[in-house]
Parts: structure tokens; sequence; C-alpha cells
């Protein structure tokens, strides 16, 4: 794809840096200690950077906006609001809130009008795929050793809490947290599945299907179940949209079927605890507190119901500004004396990310939220359908972004930072090297003017 770095723009390798950064950040902090502790930040730094970019183009250039902005306004104003409404005081976190929640639609507006070329799109996805080989490969280090992988990269400090899969201990790698690393193996897998759909034919099909194949190993040993269901149904949704009965079809259908029997067989136990413990910690029927995420996903649509049509407001419930200024909210709905919940121990307040979106902006917000989704979409599905080498990029944008709201299920993965930030990005430059190859064609359709002499 790139045969020289030189050739890249500045905004994709200052992307790259910026990633290498998040990833390490973690670790470093942990190793280190705080004097690492900005470089969480440079997600929002290079997003700072991208504003003043596009603001100084825009100027001179249309831009464009990859959703419909109207459902985001709707969105705002109900969650603004309602949040004057019933907890002014709290105006200043919920400005934040709003920048958090919607930080994956302004990066992916930003992303959308840089001037991004379709080698940088290729040069960005290599990085990624490279990262997620090296990563993988420590996981399966950690496997064998544990404690001397997790001393040498985190110096000792480790989640145990979400490490803890029973009496199974999962991986990490070199992200603080094992979902984070799981959501990784499965975004690489989506990539490079959509890679071998689109160059089934190319002496590149071989390594694409191996690599696939290793995340989604890496995704097996993560033991994450929404990954592994994202996994599952991308795997799925790739092969309706290649069509169902060709050759790389079946061939990419054995070796995952392969890959998943073999681990079933040499770690069927594994798994069956995943599918018990999601019986017993996901059980929406049951009257007794049954964990966070069930408490939080009941008393939304309790908070909804009671609030509607507005909901509580940004910042208020379910969100990272409910967390670090408790929210009143909680113990209005006796969710305070929870483990996880309470001011003393509030870990698990913004563990979900649709309790939150229900809550604070109720259902008419939520369904403007589902609005904006799909104007995404339908503007996403468009890339490649008028040049066939662009049709991977639609595919590999639909996968991406489809296993993150599946993620999102039991994560705030749509809100959280590496993850949201990673995929719009990746989606606005795809978007951005699209439009600027349409706006080639049509300058070199257009007919030349001669200036007479």
């Amino acid at each position: 794809m790139v045969k020289s770095v030189k050739k890249i723009s500045i905004v994709p390798i200052a992307f790259v840096v910026c990633v290498l950064v998040l990833m390490v950040q973690q670790a470093l902090e942990n190793k280190v200690g705080d004097i690492f502790g900005l470089l969480r930040y440079a997600d929002k730094f290079f997003l700072a950077c991208m504003l003043i970019l596009v603001l100084y183009r825009a100027i001179d250039n249309k831009v464009m906006v990859p959703f419909t902005f109207q459902y985001a306004a709707i969105f705002i104003v109900f969650g603004v609001v309602s949040l004057l409404v019933n907890y002014p005081s709290r105006i200043l976190y919920g400005a934040a809130q709003i920048l958090l929640v919607l930080q994956g639609f302004i990066a992916l507006f930003l992303l959308s009008n840089a001037k991004i070329k379709k080698r940088d799109v290729d040069f960005v996805i290599r990085v990624f795929i490279l990262l997620g080989v090296i990563t993988f490969m420590i996981a399966v280090v950690e496997l064998v050793a544990p404690d001397a992988v997790r001393q040498v990269l985190h110096g000792g400090k480790v989640h145990e809490t979400a490490l803890s899969r029973g009496e199974y201990s999962a991986v990490q790698s070199i992200f603080g947290h094992p979902g984070m690393f799981s959501w990784y193996m499965a975004f690489c897998f989506c990539i490079t599945l959509s890679l071998y759909i689109a160059n089934t034919s190319s002496k590149n099909s071989t390594l694409y299907i191996f690599l696939a194949a290793i995340f989604f190993v890496g995704v097996l040993i993560s033991l994450r179940r929404k990954s592994l269901i994202g996994c599952i149904v991308c795997g799925f949704l790739a092969f309706i949209l290649r069509g169902g009965k060709s050759k790389s079809s079946l061939i990419l259908i054995g070796v995952f079927v392969f890959v998943f029997v073999s681990y079933l067989l040499a770690n069927g136990e594994k798994l069956m605890y995943l599918v018990e413990s999601a019986k017993s910690g996901y059980d929406f029927s049951s009257s007794y507190y049954v964990g966070p995420r069930v408490e939080l996903s009941k008393t939304a649509v309790e908070i909804a119901n009671d609030h509607f049509p507005l909901g509580t407001g940004f910042g208020t419930f379910g969100s990272w500004y409910s967390r670090i200024e408790y929210s009143p909210v909680y113990r209005e709905y006796y969710l305070d004396g929870y483990w996880g919940l309470s001011e003393d121990d509030p870990s698990f307040i913004n563990d979900t990310f649709w309790p939150m979106i229900i809550a604070e902006v109720g259902w008419f917000g939520f369904v403007a939220y589902v609005l904006l989704l799909v104007s995404m979409f339908k503007k996403l599905l468009k890339i490649g359908f008028d040049k066939d080498e662009f049709s991977v990029y639609r595919m590999i944008s639909v996968l991406i972004i489809v296993e993150l709201i599946l993620e999102s299920i039991a994560s705030p993965s749509l809100s959280r930072s590496p993850q949201i930030f990673f995929v719009m990005c990746l989606v606005g430059m795809i978007f951005s090297a699209w439009r600027l190859d349409k706006l080639s064609l049509i300058h070199i359709s257009e007919p030349t003017r001669r200036t007479p002499i």
C-alpha cells in the first residue's frame, strides 16, 4: 500500500503518534507514576488541533457533515433543557458531558474535512494491524507468565476485578483493562476480515485471513463476551455482504469454525463459564440486586418514565461527570447503597452507555441519538458505490462501527476513548479520502477552458 512514509500527509502521521501514546499511556502511568497522566488527553489535543485546521480550511472550502446535524442538535437540546429543569447547578458538568458523549461524532466531522488521501488511510490501517499483532504476541506471553508481564508493563498495578473471570484469569496485554484488549482484537479482526474479503484473488489473501484468525483467537483468550459476540455478528455480516456462496466465503467460514471448535475443545469450560455467568449476571427479571449494569439499566427506564419526555439532563446518571461529581439522582433512586454505585465506590457508575442515554435525555433524546447513528450509516454506505476500490473501506467502516455498537451493550464504548476515537477517526479519514477522490474525478472530467488570444 505505502512505499514511503514521506508520501504520507501530516494528519495521519500525527494521528498514529496519538494512537501510540494512548495505547501505552496507562502502562506508563502504572509503571512510572502520574507524570504520564496528562498523556491520556492526547486525543483531545489532537482533535483541538484538527478543529483549528478545519476552521481555517472552511474559509475557502465547503465542509462535509457525514451525519444529519439536526438530530445531534435535537439530542443536545433535550439534554440541556432537562438539566436546566432538574439540576441547573450542574450545568458545567453537563456541558463537559456533551463533549464526551458526542466526541465520536466530533472526531468524525473533523477528520472527514481533513485532506486525507487513499494512501494515508492505507498507512493508518497498516499501523493498526501491526500494533494488533504486537499486542496479541504480548497477550500470548502473558498467558504463559502473567505476573512477569504485568510487572514489566504495568508495575504490578492491575485491575483484579476485571482480570478475574470466576476461577480463570483474562489477559490485558499493553492495555490498562482487559476489555480494551478484547475490543482492540475485535477491531483488528474487522479490519483484516474486510481486507481478506476485498482481496480474495490477491497474493495477500492468505495473510489477511491468517491475521483475522489470530485476532479472533485474541478475542477468545480475552474472555470478554461482548467482543466475542461482536466478532461473530460482524463475521456473519461480512458473509452476507460478500454474497454468501462464493469460494472465499466458504473458506472464511471453514477457518473460523475450525478456530472456534479448536478453542472450544481445549477451553470449553471457560466458554461455558461465560455463558452461565451471563445468565446469572444479567437477570433483568430478578427483584434482587444482580449487578451494577442491571441496576443502572432498570433504573434508567424508570427515570425516563418519571421524567418523560426529557430525562434528568447531561452529567446526572450513568456518565463520567455523574461519577466524578456524584449525582443526587443515585440517592433519589436508592442506588447509593449498592456496590460500585456509591459515592465512596463509584467504579461502575459509567460502566454502561445506553442507560446513560435513556436516563439523561429521555426517550425522545434516545430516539434522536439512534436516528443520528442511522443517518451516519446511510452516508457511510454510499462509500465505494461509485468506485469499486473504495468498497473495502465501506466494509471496514461498517464492521468496526457495528462492533463498537455491540460493545456498548455492556460498556461505554460509544463515549469512551480510545475506542470511539480510533474508530471514528479512521472512518472520518475514509470519508475524507473518498470525498477527495470524487472531487478529483469531477475536476478531471470538467472541460478545459481555453483563454482567447
